[in-house]
């Protein structure tokens, strides 16, 4: 199960990469691999890429949020519980997260 609570907490010291690492290690994934594809691809699709390895505490509230959204689906989980997902994300970064009903269907 994958969780993100209202106040996520991230290790501010450590880097998005690293906070990544960490809880996808804290998740039980060991293929080094596929935890770097993961984790380029999580950061790529919240457009972190680029400030990958810059320390969490520099980054904006709609950044953590972004890197904490990730770090709670880094493992891939089948069931996602979100308490306020799109809490400081600007208006283009919460239709990543809350697409339109309509953009969702076939």
């Amino acid at each position: 199960m994958g969780i993100l609570t209202e106040n996520p907490s991230l290790y501010e010291r450590l880097s998005a990469v690293e906070n990544l690492k960490f809880f996808a290690r804290a998740y039980g994934i060991t293929d080094r691999q596929r935890v770097s594809e993961r984790i380029k691809e999580l950061l790529d699709f919240f457009q972190l890429w680029d400030r990958r390895n810059e320390r969490v505490a520099t980054f904006s509230k709609g950044m953590r949020q972004k890197l904490a959204i990730a770090r709670s689906i880094v493992h891939d989980p089948p069931i996602l519980l979100l308490d306020e997902p799109t809490t400081g994300l600007d208006p283009e970064a919460s239709k990543l997260i809350r697409p339109d009903r309509e953009a969702r269907q076939p």
